[in-house]
């Protein structure tokens, strides 16, 4: 099987495409990568963004991109910018010790704006072989299906209805994972700047969500 390589951007749907991963290519297969990259791809910390190592088939973690990965079958998934940064927001409001007490224009001057350009950095669209959208969850699954190395597990050999997968999935997380964050009230302003400082992520996720239109137009997916 092809090695996979999948860059979890935070605050993407991440977790449960993670979860899907190990069910689909099995634990023993699966590694996690243990370097967090967002405090210096935001410029809160100094470091090297350095590339891993090869573990297992499946690697995944919070690491930013790397012209070496290019050689896996390369994922990732990007989020509307908007909901992004208010989602980021919310987790550090609610998890980071200690803990965010600022607004969310603070948030973007610490350095959290373009976030997932920066993950991305370096790279197209077209170095990745699967590029999933949060707010388009069961269409990009479908994709994945159809792009992704096969996987040996029944219930995915046969899977045919990922609207009722994404429920239960909502159930599993739904009060325990504990990444979740509460929903947090920005007004239209601030959605207005957020999405001003933030146009190279909204560019890149404009073309990640035409490319996987264009896929969906063009797939029959019955």
């Amino acid at each position: 099987m092809r090695s996979i390589v999948f860059i979890h951007i935070p605050r993407t749907g991440g977790g449960t495409f993670k979860n899907i991963l190990t069910s689909w290519y099995l634990p023993e297969n699966c590694h996690r990568i243990n370097c967090d990259h967002e405090a210096i791809l935001a410029g809160i910390r100094k470091g090297n963004l350095n590339p891993f190592r090869q573990h297992n088939r499946v690697m995944h973690g919070h690491f930013a991109y790397h012209p070496s990965y290019k050689k896996y079958f390369l994922c990732t998934f990007l989020r509307n910018p908007v909901d992004w940064v208010v989602s980021r927001w919310a987790y550090h409001k609610m998890h980071k010790r200690p803990l965010y007490t600022g607004s969310v224009i603070d948030f973007m001057d610490w350095g959290f704006v373009n976030m997932q350009s920066k993950y991305l950095k370096g790279s197209t669209l077209d170095d990745f072989n699967f590029v999933g959208i949060t707010d388009r969850y069961v269409d990009s699954m479908k994709m994945f299906k159809r792009l992704a190395p096969l996987s040996k597990v029944e219930k995915w050999i046969n899977i045919n209805d990922w609207e009722e997968e994404m429920i239960w999935q909502k159930k599993v997380f739904d009060g325990n994972f504990k990444n979740a964050s509460r929903p947090i009230y920005v007004t239209a302003e601030e959605k207005q700047i957020i999405q001003e400082r933030n146009q190279e992520d909204f560019e890149l996720y404009k073309r990640a969500l035409e490319r996987l239109l264009k896929f969906i137009n063009n797939t029959d997916f019955l």
